[in-house]
């Protein structure tokens, strides 16, 4: 069975996806490359049969049609990661706080940061689009969200350590979901073989010195599917339908497990 896989093409994800090409050939599948938000569009279209996706794509599509999530490799945020930061206007900080931008607003992990950010501190945001540096964007933004870590800025929240204070557990920001009718029994083999194996599939993040201080705490960023994994997206689940994000809260199906809907 000739199946289509989409991935995107972040360097976020690519410890997932560093053989997903040569892996494809050798399986006679096609491979797609596009953002986060076409893989989930490719995935709800039937154009994909397999898809990374975010949580928010994977509920999006999910309360339509009937996914599957193949456990064999995700990632995690815990704590500490540098993967994403909150960026607050040194003025501000101790301010009110409203007008929120990033340069990729759509993104999930940017989502996540604003709505975890609002939560936390109960303020209310706008959150817009815009281009730019955090140093830029902080001229007419009172708060700004980005991939990565700007040390030159005074004041830093890290986004995966945000939600780890507040909530207790891990962010998971990617999962494999399938169409499970239109997939050979052997996708769980094919997807692993995807993975980058010289990366460990679990990475302890140090603490760097910001502004003359450490706190020496310690992150981690993980690829690997376990049971405390499936927990963290039931709750997000729950959280994307509290938030608004989605319609309603959508069910965490696991591939080969739960039974396949006949329609």
């Amino acid at each position: 069975m000739s199946i289509v896989i989409a991935v995107p093409t972040h360097p976020l994800f690519e410890p997932l996806i560093t053989h997903a090409e040569s892996v494809c050939h050798s399986i006679g599948a096609r491979l797609l490359r596009g953002t986060e938000q076409e893989c989930r569009d490719w995935l709800g279209r039937h154009i994909a049969d397999v898809a990374l996706v975010s949580p928010l794509g994977y509920a999006q599509v999910a309360l339509k049609a009937d996914l599957r999530i193949v456990p064999v490799s995700t990632l995690t945020l815990d704590a500490l990661t540098y993967t994403g930061s909150i960026y607050l206007h040194q003025h501000q900080a101790d301010m009110q706080l409203s007008r929120c931008v990033s340069p990729v607003a759509e993104d999930f992990l940017m989502m996540m940061g604003r709505a975890v950010f609002a939560e936390k501190f109960d303020v209310e945001l706008t959150f817009t689009q815009e281009q730019g540096s955090a140093a830029d964007l902080l001229t007419r933004y009172d708060v700004v969200l980005d991939y990565g870590f700007d040390q030159t800025q005074s004041v830093v929240l890290d986004i995966s350590d945000e939600w780890s204070d507040y909530f207790g557990e891990i962010l998971p920001v990617a999962v494999w979901a399938c169409r499970p009718e239109e997939v050979p029994e052997t996708l769980a083999e094919s997807l692993a073989a995807f993975r980058n194996t010289e990366v460990p599939p679990t990475i302890d993040i140090a603490e760097q010195e910001h502004l003359g201080t450490n706190a020496h705490r310690i992150g981690v960023i993980s690829t690997d599917w376990n049971e405390e994994t499936e927990e963290a997206l039931a709750h997000l689940m729950e959280l994307l339908y509290y938030w608004q994000y989605t319609p309603s809260v959508a069910a965490i199906k696991i591939w080969m497990r739960d039974m396949v809907e006949k329609v």
